[in-house]
């Protein structure tokens, strides 16, 4: 047996069995979270007897060579997540490897054993703990739940127990909208904390918005463009042109260093990263940011880079005839030096982000296209040869995105549902067959037009889908006066009912059907006509979006908007997480019980509390 220093320093100790004296342990004397926390386990079984975590315990990773450096990394973490609630003290516990032959009682054991399934994980608890799980992620979600349970009892002590879980959802992703509003740094890296904490297992960081672009990647110290191209210049935000609330923290972005953190935080913490830029609509603020420089003869700016030729384009918006701001929303898809502008960028943050955060998927979005104004797209696809109408030219566009993509070595490349799958629009061009579809609005049940294609026709024809429908997953920073599209009662939303109570008693991860106020609807939630095979969902979102960033602060985002924590996006994130690992959790716990089991586990260790806002 060895013990691990540092990442890989390995020394020789001498292994003497120590037995702890097992605690008399009432079962029935567990606390309510303890018995709780096994309510959301796939199974749980209760011993006589307890286990009491002390100074001489370790982390003892059952190996006989050398444990693989991302494994070590990942027991250091739970290791100081440990020392963090002082379990048992603010020491960390030494971490050694070896045969289970030289383990000792208290030792905590960690096991790798390929055949579970992803992310799962098995504790057993007596006069030793064992954790066991198939990959890394698997053995922190099983150490993260055990920390859990000492803190559910109050102290170094738990009664002997053994649980498994399985997640329901392979892919538990959050989505971020960090490009309409500015969020700090320090605040996303503790979000990544607190969703592995709660056991999300994927960040989507969506950067590029009608309201802004604020992630800056090109710092030469850190990355250096392909293309030859510095694109800091379109950073910052500003409210969209439809928005009525002032941003106070509109020209500010994230800087190339901070990004890189973000990045290597993710990956501590065990989520995976997907950059998201949506194209070619919600492209306001980088639209008129180029016409802005390009208006004011700033070559610098406006002259760029793309596959070896130099474009200097005077706009890149969709339509310069419209006098509307709404001209500013949409790219010139039609325009080469437009296409290419957008080219450009995707490839910079693709190889950015395959760089930094290992990345594979991508989310291309291509929602919310409006075609009334788009003069020429129909002539464009008519003279390409690639059909006849504007909608033609879009889905060509989309799928000329996806190239760009695929060719950056993105395997999972992902866009929104909702304009890709329309049934009412006439066209020769089809989505890409390997675009994945995040499907997060659908027609209305009692709509007798269709005008968008179902989600079980996405997996007919071989897609993978991911859920997100935006009445239970949308987290939607946006107000009319005292109305909150948060609040429930304000019913001019199809998404104001994502409260914690509602995810929690009517959401799955499998629903695929929108619902609102309209009483009239009279949908059965649990029927078939709403929901998709559970294996047939890829994966679920829970989504932010920044809307009108002047809206809330981040402390009001993060513990909510008064002292009664009114709206605070945490709880909605634990409902959401928790229906993720055990979709009928509803039925073994009340949403009362389940957050107050959210108060008591808490927040994740070391967590510093959000008292103060950006500057």
């Amino acid at each position: 047996m060895k013990k691990v220093k540092g990442l890989g320093f390995l020394v020789f100790i001498l292994c003497l069995s120590l037995v702890l004296p097992s605690l008399v342990f009432d079962v029935s004397a567990a606390t309510t979270g303890f018995l709780n926390l096994n309510k959301l386990m796939d199974t749980s079984s209760t011993s006589s007897g307890s286990f009491t975590l002390t100074a001489d315990s370790r982390f003892f990773i059952v190996s006989k060579a050398e444990p693989a450096e991302n494994l070590v990394e990942v027991v250091q973490l739970a290791s100081s997540q440990f020392a963090e609630d002082s379990t048992p003290t603010s020491q960390t516990l030494p971490i050694v490897y070896g045969t289970e032959l030289f383990s000792q009682d208290g030792d905590i054991l960690i096991v790798i054993n390929d055949t579970y399934a992803p992310d799962a994980y098995r504790i057993s608890v007596d006069s030793k703990i064992k954790i066991t799980a198939s990959n890394d992620r698997g053995v922190l979600y099983g150490l993260n739940t055990l920390l859990k349970y000492f803190r559910a009892e109050g102290g170094n002590t738990v009664p002997c127990f053994t649980v498994s879980n399985t997640p329901d959802v392979k892919e538990r992703i959050f989505m971020l909208d960090c490009a309409r509003k500015y969020l700090t740094k320090d605040w996303i890296c503790n979000l990544i904390r607190e969703l592995s904490w709660m056991g999300y297992n994927t960040l989507e960081l969506h950067f590029t918005e009608d309201g802004g672009m604020r992630l800056d990647i090109w710092d030469e110290q850190y990355f250096t463009s392909k293309n030859g191209n510095d694109f800091s210049w379109l950073m910052g935000g500003e409210g969209a042109y439809w928005v009525d609330v002032t941003d106070p923290d509109a020209g500010k972005y994230l800087k190339t260093a901070e990004v890189v953190e973000i990045l290597q935080t993710a990956k501590q913490y065990g989520l995976d990263v997907i950059p998201a830029f949506d194209t070619p609509w919600h492209s306001e603020h980088m639209c008129r940011t180029y016409e802005k420089y390009a208006k004011a003869s700033d070559t610098k700016n406006n002259t760029f880079s793309y596959n070896g030729k130099t474009y200097t384009a005077t706009a890149i918006h969709y339509n310069t005839t419209v006098t509307s701001e709404s001209r500013y929303n949409g790219v010139a898809v039609i325009d080469e030096q437009a296409r290419a502008f957008v080219y450009a960028l995707i490839e910079d943050y693709a190889d950015f982000f395959k760089q930094y955060a290992g990345s594979t998927d991508f989310n291309i979005g291509g929602d919310e296209v409006n075609l009334t104004n788009a003069t020429g797209w129909a002539d464009f696809a008519t003279e390409q040869g690639i059909g006849s109408t504007a909608f033609d030219t879009f889905v060509w566009f989309v799928n000329s995105v996806y190239e760009v993509v695929a060719l950056k070595g993105y395997s999972g490349i992902r866009a929104y549902n909702d304009f890709l799958g329309r049934t009412d629009l006439l066209n020769k061009q089809k989505p890409n067959s390997n675009i994945e579809i995040v499907y997060w609005t659908s027609d209305t049940p009692s709509s007798t037009t269709k005008k968008l294609k179902t989600a079980a026709e996405y997996v007919a024809e071989g897609r993978t889908v991911y859920t997100g429908i935006e009445t239970y997953c949308y987290y939607v920073l946006r107000a009319e006066g005292t109305n909150d599209a948060r609040d429930d009662s304000w019913n001019n939303f199809q998404f104001n009912k994502a409260t914690a109570a509602n995810i929690w008693s009517k959401w799955k991860p499998t629903l695929v059907t929108k619902l609102n106020y309209d009483s009239s609807w009279k949908l059965d939630l649990n029927s078939a006509q709403t929901h998709l095979p559970a294996d047939q969902v890829e994966g679920a979102y829970y989504m932010f979006w920044g809307d009108e960033a002047g809206v809330s602060t981040e402390a009001q985002i993060w513990n909510g908007v008064d002292a009664d924590g009114t709206w605070n996006i945490r709880e909605r994130m634990w409902a959401n997480i928790n229906k993720m690992w055990k979709m009928d959790a509803k039925d073994a716990l009340s949403h009362a019980e389940v957050q107050t089991l959210r108060t008591t586990v808490g927040d994740f260790p070391g967590y510093p509390g959000f008292t103060t806002n950006a500057d």
